[in-house]
C-alpha cells in the first residue's frame, strides 16, 4: 500500500506540489514513499515518527516495491537527511 498503490496514485499531484512550492526539505512519515518520491527530484528529505523504528522486514519490503517505483520514473532514492521523534520517551 504505502510503497506501492498509494505512490502510483498520488506521485503525480504531490510531484507537482513539491515542482510549484519548491521546498527545501520533505519530512515525510516513516512508512510514507511518496514523499521521499517527490523529494527523489531534488529536495533533501527526512523522517518523522512517534514510537521506535519499523520493523526490518517490513522495511526491507516497503524499500524493494519503492526502488521499482524509482526505477520507472527514472529517479534515484535521495539520503534521509535525520529522523524527527516527537515523543523520543516513548
Amino acid at each position: 500500500m504505502f510503497a506501492g498503490t498509494r505512490v502510483d496514485v498520488t506521485y503525480e499531484e504531490a510531484l507537482a506540489r513539491a515542482q510549484a512550492f519548491s521546498p527545501g526539505v520533505v519530512v515525510c512519515d516513516s512508512c510514507d514513499r511518496v514523499g521521499p518520491t517527490a523529494a527523489a527530484v531534488g529536495a533533501a528529505r527526512a523522517t518523522h515518527g512517534i514510537a521506535g523504528a519499523l520493523p526490518p522486514p517490513f522495511v526491507a519490503a516497503m524499500d524493494h516495491r519503492w526502488a521499482g517505483q524509482l526505477r520507472a520514473r527514472d529517479l534515484r532514492a535521495r539520503p534521509r537527511l535525520g529522523y524527527v521523534n516527537p515523543y523520543p520517551d516513548l
